[in-house]
């Protein structure tokens, strides 16, 4: 379980093509659990989770209120686990959706 304070940073907010850079950093809780058929051994960690992220948002329509948002993220945590051999976790996401104007 991760939690992380993040900023953004848009290039060009007035735009039809907004790219933005964003970075995130808070704490980060891991749960390893290895199960051997009806018996299982565990342990827990604390971490410090980073997550930068770049991306795009293409406006449109008229108002620019509708837009398409593309990004790829890292995410790492530098949580430890002595019993599975784990020094650390990365992994790598996208996201892409859809932004829609506010209601007022």
């Amino acid at each position: 379980y991760g939690l992380a304070l993040t900023g953004d940073y848009f290039f060009s907010p007035s735009k039809k093509l907004s790219p933005f850079v964003s970075f995130g950093i808070g704490p980060n809780y891991n749960l390893y659990r290895q199960y051997y058929n009806m018996y299982s051994e565990e342990d827990s960690s604390w971490g410090l989770l980073v997550r930068p992220e770049a991306g795009a948002i293409l406006k449109i329509g008229r108002a620019e209120g509708w837009g398409l948002i593309g990004s790829v993220h890292l995410d790492y945590s530098t949580a430890k686990s002595a019993m599975v051999g784990y020094n650390g976790i990365a992994s790598v996401g996208f996201r892409i959706g859809l932004m829609f104007p506010g209601w007022n």
